[in-house]
């Protein structure tokens, strides 16, 4: 604020005129890319904050102003310094907004220490939903994926955007309960350049890795955080990344069908063991036992994984690239020649987990 030296004689009627701003709403922006630089502009300014070891406790829509078309937080009256042992608010007190505040803020007296810093972060997280979502009452709770939490995820359809995976990430990262497992302002601002740069097709390699990485880790989220639905996913990076992180039985009992020399067909109980799946494909090599031989390595194709969260299964959907097979004739003590082994094409593998 600038107050001019006007050279009075007194101060009884003196007065000051402060500069127009206008209040800050959800929708005050149209175009995404306006809206990212507002989110982005806050964001530096909560950067500062903190980098002060000051922690703002107030951050909301209303605490929003524009001044010049350029957006500034105000409202600094909840303003904590970790160093300044006088302003520390009293025992049970409720501060900060209602409906988007985080729980700590609810039961003060619970903590003995509490990471004002991560407060911070989960309401400026609610603040950039209600920008994006144009809502400006915020939501309860932490920011989630599930089938029962559809509507709180950000419509790419309304921008016409690829993917609003970066800020998904950020808010459901920064709206834990547990502010010890919140990610910190540095990590929000590499989340909003990185959807900055989607947006504008400005992504390097790495980051393009980076975003194909997040695709694949938000699957997985919205699987474990939606337990009524059936799930189906036939995107090949992530069958790759998802065989290659979980960990599934050594060995996966599967009934294939047993060929000898006297062309006598049977059912037999097999066992795969998966050895090995390639970066990026949904190729997988593996290699089938009988009796705890192995009888002859396989490459196979995952085209489709369902999970099935209500029976806590996976389903595999196996299509065998014959051209690959490698039949081996395991020769016994004894002299006896086993049999080949076949796997029907479009195998269906179920694991419980």
């Amino acid at each position: 604020m600038l107050i001019e030296d006007c050279n009075l004689s007194s101060m009884d009627n003196s007065w000051y005129l402060m500069k127009k701003v206008r209040e800050y709403k959800v929708n005050t922006r149209k175009k995404l890319n306006e809206k990212l630089d507002d989110i982005m502009k806050i964001a530096l300014v909560i950067k500062q904050l903190h980098s002060r070891d000051m922690e703002h406790r107030d951050i909301k829509p209303d605490n929003i102003l524009i001044l010049n078309n350029r957006v500034y937080l105000t409202d600094f009256g909840l303003i904590f310094c970790d160093n300044d042992i006088d302003n520390l608010t009293d025992l049970n007190e409720r501060i900060g907004p209602g409906k988007i505040a985080p729980p700590e803020f609810s039961n003060l007296g619970a903590f003995s220490y509490i990471d004002f810093k991560a407060s911070d972060v989960y309401l400026f997280a609610k603040v950039i939903w209600m920008i994006l979502k144009e809502e400006p009452f915020g939501f309860y709770g932490p920011y989630k994926y599930g089938e029962d939490s559809k509507q709180l995820l950000l419509d790419e359809k309304k921008y016409s955007v690829e993917t609003f995976i970066p800020i998904n990430k950020l808010i459901h990262e920064a709206t834990y309960d547990d502010f010890t497992k919140r990610i910190n302002i540095d990590d929000c601002i590499g989340y909003i350049e990185l959807q900055q740069k989607l947006i504008s097709n400005n992504l390097n390699d790495d980051e393009k890795v980076i975003i194909n990485n997040l695709k694949n880790e938000e699957l997985l989220i919205k699987f474990k955080e939606d337990k009524c639905s059936k799930h189906i996913i036939s995107n090949k990076e992530f069958i790759a990344e998802f065989l290659q992180k979980n960990q599934f039985p050594s060995k996966i009992k599967i009934c294939g069908t047993i060929s000898d020399d006297k062309e006598e067909v049977k059912e037999k109980e097999l066992l795969l063991e998966i050895s090995r799946v390639r970066i990026n494909h949904n190729y997988c090599q593996g290699y089938y036992f009988i009796n705890k031989r192995k009888i002859y390595e396989c490459h196979f194709i995952v085209n489709e994984i369902i999970l099935n969260e209500e029976k806590q299964q996976f389903e595999f959907q196996l299509i065998e690239d014959e051209r690959l097979w490698k039949y081996n004739n395991i020769i016994e003590a004894r002299g006896n020649i086993v049999g080949k082994y076949y796997v029907p094409s479009n195998k269906k593998i179920v694991i419980d987990y």
